[in-house]
């Protein structure tokens, strides 16, 4: 994520500087990459709610389910993980005893 931020400052930074160089190639040049910066600022608190909020995610994941899902894999794989377990219940519920594999 700082990799991110750096980018984003450096793009803003050349940019600034093609800006207030003479022609109009720089100019357009440097309106882009001060456009690309302001998307990347405007979209990192997104992505770093959802990367701080994928670490607890996990915890309770890991918790309920007993699993060892890492931040990385529920911030990435959150809609394949979501979908296994849907796939899970659905074949639980199908067998029609919910507790089958827990009471023996």
């Amino acid at each position: 994520m700082i990799y991110v931020v750096i980018t984003a400052v450096v793009l803003m930074i050349v940019g600034v500087i093609l800006l207030n160089t003479v022609g109009d190639f720089p100019d357009v040049m440097g309106g882009i990459l001060i456009f690309i910066s302001s998307i990347i600022f405007v979209t990192i608190p997104f992505l770093g709610y959802s990367w701080v909020a994928a670490k607890t995610k996990a915890e309770i994941i890991n918790r309920e389910y007993g699993t060892h899902y890492t931040r990385e894999e529920i911030f990435y794989a959150n809609d394949v993980i979501d979908t296994i377990q849907q796939i899970k219940r659905k074949r639980i519920e199908v067998s029609g005893d919910l507790f089958k594999d827990t009471v023996k």
